[in-house]
């Protein structure tokens, strides 16, 4: 595709002073890639999203009609003096993706749509029960296929009246009787109708009235017709030869010619698990069921696979959910099931990877071309998409709430290739999380794509490779919070790294500074001695196959720093979250087969640290997480204000009734739908966002109400406690892990998965255990700048120190580059991986070389 080069426009911003930005001016360069950069909580997301985003989508509800407005509340217009040059904005980021349980990549892509169309135009249904194609045949077709089959043969023409049917059959056989008919084929012997006597009611029949019979010539196609009409005014449905002792079965109405088992004209609806038509009945087309509502119909203990797990226990296992037995899972009913496309049922072609399923989807052959090539094309092009945005190893079943952020912001960039368009503003916030250094070039190539047809890409990135390959960096500083909001950078990226005084993303890409551990465990020598076995105790599993995993045993050395690497699909969550997780969990153990756990008795604790979010709702802040809020409510009930008034530790709750705003619920905002935007938040008019009734507010410490101090970053906060050990004690450790740009009541929602789980690090550190420890982080580098990236290595090195093992599951080549030891997977994603391709230290993986980590690291060494 020809690229467009017009001539150079630019979005001009001037005096933004949205969060802690501080009066900046912003030229973006339209229709080229951007990156904008800085340490976390310098600003960018407040210049990109907060302000240039925001006041796109602000623009464009304000260009509706006066009508639509009223089902709309006015979006705030951010703190910006001037915009100029905006264009129609879309913005991908990591917390927008659905994550309904009926949300799947199928759905998110839109693949799903163009398989349901496939299978409702050119799908073969089977009976369920006789695996039968069941065919739909009009009166005009089978006199032409009897024409074209029947020359010189001796035919009966039947009306196959019961079919394996259990009955007495008493009137029936009178009926037919009295209607002229003599002869019949009873369980496929001729006999007369009136010999067929009393039928055992307890037992299954078959019956065919014989019409006629005769040898077909052409001479006899007027009979033919003849008895086919007197045929259906029997059995309306079916309509039965027998030829040379075979029986051939029409269907008139898509039904079973052995059981009447019908299908109805087939639509997209009837395979969608979001509509009745085709979702499985018993779960709703969720593909699972609730545990609780199973133990009340008493299916835990009865037997099965979840026989000898209590309650508890299988909970803290499935999150209280089972698949559902009556659709084992696949979400659709039977009759949805018992459809065919060259051989594959919709619930089998979705359990493929995007990869097989491409595979498969090419080499079919399918009747009706003229109907089934243009929906084949589109479905194969969109799934290719996915397949270039590095996520050929997910199956089109995958739940979204099963997704990373960064897979989810891939799908909706594998999405807008799909759907085409040009003079749009593409807002990216951190495409690259969680996708190894070996497909970042695939996912650049879909944002140059997206850039060529004509648009503008803004890219929040952290990610070095995608910085090399921007037009334009913009950098955002010097530090956080209250120490960043400057613009230090806007300029092309050749000029950037050729400045003479460096920024700090800069001396980072010209490798004047360098993530470096200031603590070298001892054991790093250790490790690189030719026999680890008998120089360092070491701990594992032998005999893993879980998911993808093919029979893995591992030896990982205790007391280190451990990196997990490879890409994505490769199995190192099956491996690290699913199976070495659960090394003192007896249940894991008798439930996987021939799997051994090795020392794990050495570990008092196994803490596994993820980026799932801290809250599910605006209740849930930081302060509280760590338990900081406790202290501070306690602060503000011993004010002599508070004391006078009664005000206990409850009235400083935004949770409780006794001092919360009664207008949001202590929420301080309110969720706005628009219906077809991203859903907003806006202040509470009733409290202004302060969360508090009138009267709470007037009780205050150093001038500042409880409000006011929800507002403060960590950072402030840590230092208008000074005189409060135990407060600062608990904001200590979201210091630590780079977090005091965070206000103590921020919204959790708003927090990225990164940044939920150094939340989740933070509160870990705070805790002293007696006895050794094994921590699992998974991808904890999320988000993070390089300066933040090496703050983060440096606290896991003290942990090593302390005597703990730590566990990385990463793709990040510099946190890698400096871990002990190196466990990699693979070689690549789904089938194609659940290997192990090399472990060793670091540089003799890269030495090695043997798959794309060892080839990345060999690179990244040698930069």
């Amino acid at each position: 595709m020809s690229k467009i080069e017009p001539t150079q426009e630019w979005i001009e911003l001037k005096g933004v002073r949205e969060n802690n930005l501080k009066n900046v001016d912003v030229n973006i360069p339209k229709y080229k890639i951007t990156v904008v950069t800085g340490l976390s909580g310098s600003g960018k997301s407040s210049l990109v999203f907060d302000s240039l985003f925001m006041e796109s989508q602000r623009r464009f509800l304000n260009s509706l009609s006066n009508y639509s407005k009223n089902f709309l509340d006015n979006l705030k217009k951010p703190e910006i003096d001037s915009l100029k040059g905006l264009s129609p904005a879309i913005a991908i980021d990591q917390k927008t993706a659905s994550t309904s349980p009926r949300s799947t990549v199928g759905t998110m892509t839109e693949s799903l749509d163009y398989l349901r169309l496939l299978y409702a135009r050119v799908g073969t249904p089977l009976c369920p029960e006789h695996g039968v194609e069941v065919n739909k045949f009009s009166y005009d077709e089978i006199v032409a296929w009897a024409s074209e089959n029947l020359s010189s043969k001796k035919v009966r023409v039947l009306a196959p009246v019961v079919r394996d049917i259990k009955g007495e059959f008493k009137k029936e056989l009178k009926k037919w009787e009295s209607l002229g008919f003599i002869k019949a084929l009873y369980n496929s012997e001729l006999t007369f109708i009136y010999e067929i006597g009393k039928l055992n009611k307890r037992k299954s029949h078959t019956i065919d009235l014989v019409v006629d019979q005769f040898k077909y010539s052409e001479k006899m196609l007027d009979r033919l017709k003849k008895a086919l009409k007197r045929s259906l005014e029997v059995e309306e449905n079916f309509i039965a030869f027998e030829i040379d002792g075979e029986k051939k079965v029409f269907s008139l109405k898509s039904s079973c010619s052995q059981c009447g088992y019908s299908f109805p004209d087939l639509e997209p609806r009837h395979f969608s698990f979001n509509n009745n038509q085709g979702a499985c009945a018993a779960c709703g087309g969720l593909g699972r069921i609730d545990l609780e509502e199973y133990e009340q119909e008493d299916r835990i203990g009865s037997g099965g696979m979840y026989m000898n797990v209590s309650t508890k226990q299988y909970k803290s296992l499935s999150n209280s959910y089972i698949a559902c037995v009556d659709c084992m899972g696949t979400r659709l009913n039977e009759r949805s099931r018992s459809v065919l496309v060259n051989g594959f049922s919709l619930d089998q072609l979705c359990s493929l990877s995007i990869e097989e399923l491409l595979e498969k989807l090419k080499s079919f052959k399918l009747n009706r071309p003229q109907v089934s090539e243009p929906i084949l094309k589109e479905l194969i092009s969109r799934l290719s998409y996915l397949f270039e945005v590095g996520l050929s190893y997910l199956s089109l079943d995958r739940g979204s709430e099963t997704l990373s952020g960064g897979e989810r912001q891939r799908l909706r960039l594998a999405s807008q290739l799909g759907n085409p368009m040009s003079g749009v503003l593409y807002v990216l916030d951190e495409p690259s999380i969680g996708l190894h250094a070996h497909d970042h070039k695939k996912l650049l190539k879909v944002i140059e794509r997206i850039k060529d047809q004509g648009n503008t890409v803004v890219v929040v990135e952290h990610d070095e490779e995608t910085m090399r390959q921007a037009d334009y960096i913009i950098e955002v500083g010097p530090g956080a919070g209250h120490m960043g909001g400057e613009v230090l950078a806007q300029e092309t990226y050749k000029d950037f790294v050729n400045r003479k005084e460096s920024t700090l993303t800069g001396a980072y890409l010209k490798r004047e500074k360098q993530i470096k551990r200031n603590l070298r465990d001892p054991l790093e020598k250790t490790l690189k001695t030719k026999d680890n076995s008998k120089c360092i105790k070491t701990f594992g599993a032998e005999g893993v196959t879980l998911n993808n995993l093919k029979n893995l045993s591992v030896d990982l050395p205790l007391n280190s720093l451990i990196g997990v690497s490879g890409v994505s699909g490769s199995g190192k969550s099956s491996l690290i979250m699913d199976t070495l997780a659960f090394g003192k969990n007896e249940l894991h153990s008798k439930e996987s087969q021939g799997l051994k756990f090795k020392n794990f008795e050495t570990f008092k604790v196994i803490n596994t640290i993820d980026q799932k979010p801290i809250g599910k709702t605006p209740r849930s802040i930081p302060a509280t997480y760590v338990g900081a809020f406790n202290l501070i409510r306690a602060l503000f009930a011993r004010m002599p204000e508070s004391q006078v008034r009664g005000f206990s530790l409850g009235h400083f709750s935004f949770n409780s009734e006794l001092g919360r705003c009664s207008s949001c619920q202590g929420m301080g905002v309110k969720r706005i739908n628009s219906g077809f935007l991203s859903n907003v938040s806006v202040d509470c008019l009733d409290c202004s966002g302060a969360r508090y009734k009138p009267e709470i507010l007037t009780v205050r410490f150093k001038e500042k109400n409880i409000s006011d101090v929800l507002n403060l970053s960590i950072s402030e906060a840590y230092t208008f406690f000074e005189n409060q050990t135990p407060i600062r004690r608990k904001l200590q450790t979201l210091l630590d892990v780079g977090l005091g740009y965070l206000k103590i009541g921020q919204d959790s929602t708003t927090l990225s998965g990164g940044e939920a789980q150094r939340v989740k690090l933070g509160k870990e550190l705070s805790k002293t255990y007696k006895g050794d420890v094994l921590y699992i982080l998974d991808e904890p580098t999320t988000g993070l700048h390089f300066q933040d990236v090496e703050r983060l290595l440096n606290l896991l090195s003290k942990l090593v120190e302390k005597g703990h093992t730590v566990i990385v599951i990463e793709h990040q080549l510099d946190l890698l580059a400096e871990c002990d030891f190196l466990l990699d997977l693979g070689p690549y994603g789904g089938k194609a991986g659940g290997e192990l391709v090399d472990q060793g230290t670091p540089k003799e993986v890269a030495k090695r070389a043997k798959g794309p980590t060892g080839q990345c690291l060999k690179a990244h060494y040698a930069s």
